[in-house]
């Protein structure tokens, strides 16, 4: 007796199929076999904290235990690279959003963290000296020609692309700028002043200090790039290095790479778009 098999095989999670990531932080899990917690949640009526995985993030768990009317504050993004780089925040009032009077905030019927004033940070360190590949999935939620801190604070001075695309090194690193003023902001087909969701990323390369930055599959290069001598940082999501200069933004998933991942790019992005379906 013989047995043919059919079908194909489950996709793989994104990092199982490309591995080596300094930190990833999703509201999904991001490898197949995952089942640890996504986030701790605090409560807003009792200021309880629980951790919640990524199934009962999206099945109702997370909505059932904030309860009807009340609202959940992400305490800790968990990093799933495998480095414990873990994004925290103790201070309530600096808290991002992910239950709002007892649903889920959602962007394009996905889990999203609703970040208003709010800030998340690493304990852990990234040798930025070396290239550098960041993916990430964002939805302004402020139009910047009106507000300043919706994606960092327009200026002359030369800011970090994470002012951009919602996350920062607090100590330095890679820098670029992509325009000065905050009116026809438009840079590599990517419109700053929309407020849709958006797969952004970017492959700094350290030896030659170029760029390849992307939005929603959309190639192009900002040559605005310049670089600190900082090697190592820690990561900040929803500000600029400095916690006064806020992001008004849903974040879906953020992952880092401390390599070149220009030949994975595509692949990546697909794998991405596959689960939020943006483009």
């Amino acid at each position: 007796m013989s047995w043919i098999i059919t079908g194909t095989q489950k996709n793989k999670g994104l990092l199982d199929e490309f591995s080596g990531a300094a930190a990833a932080y999703s509201l999904r899990d991001l490898s197949l076999l995952r089942n640890a917690p996504v986030v701790r949640v605090r409560r807003d009526n009792d200021d309880a904290e629980q951790d919640f995985t990524a199934t009962e993030v999206s099945d109702g768990t997370l909505a059932a235990w904030v309860g009807a009317g009340n609202n959940g504050f992400v305490r800790t993004w968990y990093d799933q690279s495998g480095n414990s780089s873990d994004v925290t925040q103790s201070s309530y009032g600096l808290q991002p959003q992910i239950v709002d009077n007892g649903s889920v905030i959602t962007e394009n019927s996905k889990p999203a963290i609703y970040f208003n004033d709010s800030l998340l940070g690493s304990t852990g360190l990234i040798d930025v000296t070396q290239d550098l590949s960041m993916f990430t999935v964002i939805s302004p939620q402020t139009n910047p020609a009106t507000q300043d801190g919706a994606w960092g604070q327009f200026s002359s001075e030369l800011n970090s692309l994470y002012n951009y695309v919602a996350y920062g090194f607090r100590s330095g690193g890679y820098f670029t700028r992509i325009q000065t003023t905050p009116t026809t902001v438009v840079a590599n087909g990517f419109d700053t002043t929309s407020q849709s969701q958006s797969l952004v990323s970017d492959v700094v390369k350290w030896s030659t200090l170029t760029n390849t930055f992307t939005v929603n599959g959309i190639v192009g290069n900002d040559p605005n790039l310049g670089r600190s001598t900082t090697s190592v940082v820690s990561i900040a999501l929803g500000a600029r290095p400095v916690a006064d200069d806020f992001t008004y933004i849903n974040l879906q998933e953020v992952v880092l790479y401390p390599s070149d991942q220009s030949a994975n790019r595509a692949a990546i992005e697909a794998n991405i778009n596959a689960h939020y379906s943006i483009f």
